[in-house]
């Protein structure tokens, strides 16, 4: 009854005078399932299940056993998970402060309105709409939202629309691929471990086009170097540097079903909601924790001390791998191991915005379409573009992916741009590709205390080093963010869910 009154109405609170009302039973049977319905709603806020986001009306006393923890906490990082930690602590009665290197909060959620729209240079769409969180505090707060359609127009450098029995034909090809190696993890498991995703996929390839296909046309293989850099955009990184044995460990875990939806005003509003009230301090580095006494005291790198009885670690997942926080007493060798074993994947972003939409006519109402590279080496420059345009602006975003984000370490950004054009007016040769009026690059690989946008599992890794980190130390010292969510790990609602989840062990702890 609880979870069904609160995804009616999830704007306003649930209190146990609402669900009360529903209870529609005489006598002390009354009072007996008032009493345990007490206890679930308690049980359901605490855990984030409910009651959490934006909500009007919202009691002084949210939680309604006065038993759980209501100390002290410092949360170090003020991008998603950090700020959902701390937004459901202070709601619950805890002391909170938040400390944040960077000068702005936010972390990987970075909006840019430039181009007179909001065009995010880190994540902008939901995956997954049925009873995600995330989309639940977007209706809360009522962002617009666009559906996103999943028709994805290919189109090679020539110009030349892949037909759809092509395309078809190559997709099987690769999705045969994909489950090959599943059988191949099953029978060879000792060697697999050792094999990254590209070696795995090779070996697989070979054995398919013996068996099946013999050999792919030029524009079929081709086709299929397009769906490797879709795979390097899922994973992160290049194949090379992805486990083939766990790159989609969590492939059998639930997750959110339904439509994707592009965030229109980005997420940057739903951060700042977060923050509102939180006593955050920017600009504040921590170099050192120490938990090893009663309360655990963070140093930063001006020397100044913060002591709480409790700290959330919130930082990227590259932050940890440079060891530039000390921890006192050193983390186990079972964490260090996950935080070596889990890769720190980058995907560039290139935003162009022009004064006519040129690929209209031949992309359709495609919110999004993909470049056919002619070589292997090319694959990953601008391999898919999303048309994000809204009213009268008119822009593309193309995705840097795999090798090509190295590649592009090395050139300016008008170089950048300028090979992206190159690559739109080889596909749309009929018309006329103009310079953009706006534009931006995204640079991740060089954010100070970012440098990275999402993880993904490494050749000597598996899905356990995401539970590795996410364990908390002696009920002082709790790690979220989203390479700290196993099942949904890359995403910005596992970055949520994974501070709600922090909130909850210290919330629920006995000291």
């Amino acid at each position: 009854m609880a979870l069904s009154l609160w995804n009616s109405s999830y704007k306003e609170y649930l209190s146990l005078e609402k669900c009360i009302s529903y209870v529609v039973v005489r006598g002390l049977v009354r009072v007996t399932i008032c009493e345990i319905l007490k206890s679930v709603l308690d049980f359901l806020t605490v855990r984030g299940r409910i009651n959490f986001g934006i909500m009007s009306k919202v009691p002084r006393d949210t939680f309604l056993n006065t038993e759980h923890f209501k100390g002290s906490v410092i949360v170090i990082g003020a991008g998603c998970s950090g700020l959902s930690a701390a937004f459901q602590l202070k709601r619950a009665g805890c002391q909170v402060k938040v400390l944040e290197a960077r000068s702005e909060i936010g972390g990987r959620v970075k909006d840019d309105k430039s181009s007179g729209i909001c065009i995010s240079q880190g994540p902008q769409i939901i995956t997954g709409c049925i009873n995600n969180p995330v989309y639940i505090i977007c209706r809360q707060l009522g962002l617009p939202l666009r559906i996103l359609r999943p028709k994805c127009n290919l189109i090679d450098q020539t110009g030349e629309l892949i037909s759809e029995p092509i395309d078809q034909k190559v997709e099987l090809y690769f999705n045969l691929m994909l489950e090959s190696t599943e059988e191949l993890k099953e029978s060879e498991k000792h060697i697999v471990s050792k094999l990254s995703l590209k070696d795995c996929l090779s070996v697989r390839k070979d054995d398919l086009e013996m068996q099946i296909f013999r050999e792919l046309t030029e524009v079929e293989g081709k086709l299929l170097q397009f769906h490797m850099a879709n795979l390097e955009y899922a994973c992160g990184a290049p194949l090379e540097r992805v486990s083939a044995l766990h790159w989609n460990q969590n492939e059998s875990m639930l997750q959110f079903d339904g439509e994707h939806a592009w965030m229109e005003s980005g997420f940057a509003p739903i951060i700042d909601k977060f923050a509102e009230g939180l006593d955050i301090q920017l600009g504040c580095e921590v170099t050192e924790i120490d938990y090893s006494g009663d309360r655990v005291q963070v140093k930063d790198r001006d020397g100044n001390e913060f002591i709480a009885d409790k700290v959330i670690v919130t930082v990227p997942l590259t932050v940890l791998k440079k060891e530039t926080i000390r921890f006192l007493p050193e983390l186990s060798d079972a964490k260090k191991s996950s935080i070596s074993n889990l890769g720190a994947g980058i995907i560039e972003k290139v935003m162009l915005a022009f004064n006519v939409n040129f690929w209209k006519e031949k992309v359709g109402e495609a919110d999004f379409f993909g470049r056919i590279p002619d070589t292997e080496k090319d694959r990953g420059l601008a391999c898919l573009f999303y048309d994000v345009s809204f009213k009268e602006t008119h822009a593309l975003v193309a995705l840097v992916v795999g090798d090509a984000v190295d590649g592009v370490k090395t050139l300016s950004d008008p170089e950048i741009v300028e090979c992206c054009l190159e690559k739109l007016r080889n596909m749309f040769p009929d018309e006329k590709v103009p310079e953009p009026h706006r534009y931006f690059v995204t640079h991740w690989n060089s954010e100070t205390h970012i440098e990275m946008t999402y993880s993904y599992v490494g050749v000597n890794g598996s899905g356990v080093d995401f539970d590795n980190l996410a364990e908390s130390v002696d009920e002082k010292l709790y790690f979220a963010g989203e390479a700290t969510n196993r099942r949904l790990s890359q995403t910005v609602t596992g970055a949520f869910i994974s501070g709600l989840r922090e909130a909850r062990k210290i919330l629920t702890s006995k000291t």
